[in-house]
């Protein structure tokens, strides 16, 4: 009986190590779409970057994310990270760069956006998911001995010199890379290859290490990304933004889609951040398909209509879709149904799709869409807001923000002109308004992505407000 319990214990023993061994990321199973130089916000000490999973992630997996450099080995010195070695001694001052580790409680779908936050006023790391929901506090924690340096306009990256994102499993000493990613402006534009550094001379970096990285060899091709730029002859600001045109798809294929440059914006200046929580594209995607979608979603917005929030939305194709759900939220976080729309089954021609929303609350209003198969399976697409409610002294409401197309600003009173600024307070145009005139559209869709800012002149003065073109 006792060698029976043993075989039992050994056979668990062994299943449970098959478990563990196949349970660890391979390259390319995440993946980062987005990373902003700027802090979040003026006022914030949070600065962002966004990650999809393109595998699911088994529960207790343990991964790091940092912006420490790579070398490559040289000569007779082996891969290390940069600050690591003995000789030269760089570990000391090599403050203002660090390392988190996440560790799910639960396991993350394929096809999961998250965004990850970096606070080092408060040394703490935050995420959140696509559909809103935060990553649980104790998941994420940073690194002892890392991202000490106290000047926080530097750490954990400058914001006008970005930094890299490395993501990897095993330990420092000797890590097994998952992915990398580089957004770096540098003036100088020596031995770089492909938005990466290279080490000709086979010597450690000593002049630039904080932001010196190179391409670990390990690597596959289509697991990775490099914007190394110059900004005295290159615009590129350290805000970026993945921009699929993509609606589905495998691994290889988003991966493919994901590491091509030509598929990224970016801003041109400073404070500019990209709000990664709004989605990507211009379908505002806030989780990635991995296969063929069951709904092919042509259009999709909301608009104030009245007293009332109009959402409209088509179909191209649809496959044993059930029904949509209209969702939401005045934080962007905790949503409820409060809308149902049945759907078409399957259908090949355009099916076209309208909900109203006669009770917005005053305040921010959050949309949220939501389809449902006749088996259950959900698929979210992008947030949605509006705000109602009378337009504050200092800052009149406009919609749809972040906006393609037009932003829509309603006037409360006598306003004589609207002006349209770029982040850095140029004037880029000016419209009149007619008398009577309730509502103004100005045309955003010839406006790279970035910030800008709406001033009205108004009976009371002169009252503004910022949005984001994507």
């Amino acid at each position: 009986m006792k060698k029976f319990y043993c075989l039992v214990l050994l056979a668990a023993l062994f299943l449970i190590k098959i478990s563990n061994a196949n349970a660890a990321l391979s390259q390319g199973d995440l993946a980062v779409i987005g990373m902003n130089g700027d802090f979040d916000d003026p006022t914030s000490t949070k600065r962002s970057f966004a990650v999809v999973a393109l595998s699911s992630i088994a529960k207790d997996e343990v991964i790091y994310f940092t912006d420490r450099g790579w070398v490559n080995a040289f000569g007779s010195t082996s891969a290390h990270f940069v600050g690591s070695l003995a000789n030269p001694p760089l570990a000391g001052t090599y403050t203002n760069e660090g390392t988190f580790q996440w560790k799910p409680s639960a396991i993350i779908p394929a096809g999961t956006v998250i965004t990850f936050k970096i606070d080092l006023a408060a040394r703490v790391v935050s995420g959140v998911k696509g559909d809103g929901i935060a990553l649980p506090s104790a998941e994420l924690s940073i690194l002892p001995s890392t991202w000490t340096n106290i000047n926080l306009t530097a750490n954990p990256w400058p914001a006008g010199t970005g930094d890299q994102i490395l993501i990897y499993q095993g330990t420092q000493s000797n890590p097994t890379f998952i992915y990398a990613f580089n957004n770096l402006r540098w003036s100088s534009s020596t031995n770089v290859a492909n938005g990466w550094f290279t080490n000709p001379d086979s010597i450690e970096p000593t002049n630039f290490f904080p932001a010196y990285c190179e391409l670990p060899t390990s690597l596959n091709t289509n697991c990775s990304l490099g914007f190394l730029t110059n900004p005295n002859n290159n615009t590129r600001y350290t805000n970026t933004i993945y921009n699929p045109t993509l609606t589905s798809g495998t691994k290889e294929v988003w991966l493919d889609d994901i590491t091509n440059p030509a598929k990224w914006n970016n801003t041109t200046s400073g404070n500019t951040p990209y709000n990664f929580t709004q989605g990507f594209g211009s379908g505002e995607i806030t989780f990635f398909n991995m296969g063929a979608l069951p709904v092919s979603l042509a259009r999709y917005f909301a608009k104030v209509e009245g007293g009332a929030v109009k959402l409209e939305w088509s179909t191209a194709t649809e496959t044993d879709n059930s029904h949509f759900e209209i969702e939401h939220s005045t934080d962007a976080k905790n949503f409820k149904m409060i809308g149902f729309i049945e759907a078409n089954g399957s259908s090949s021609v355009r099916r076209d799709y309208t909900w109203y929303d006669n009770r917005p609350l005053n305040g921010t209003n959050y949309y949220r869409l939501v389809q449902i198969d006749y088996d259950g399976k959900t698929t979210k697409y992008g947030i949605k807001s509006l705000r109602f409610g009378p337009p504050t002294e200092l800052s009149p409401y406009l919609y749809p923000n972040p906006a393609v197309e037009t932003v829509t600003i309603p006037l409360s009173g006598k306003t004589s002109r609207v002006d349209l600024l770029d982040a850095n307070g140029t004037l880029l145009r000016q419209l009149a308004i007619r008398e009577n005139e309730i509502n103004v559209i100005v045309p955003v869709n010839n406006l790279l992505m970035g910030t800008y800012f709406i001033r009205l002149h108004t009976e009371v003065g002169i009252i503004s407000s910022k949005f984001v073109k994507f």
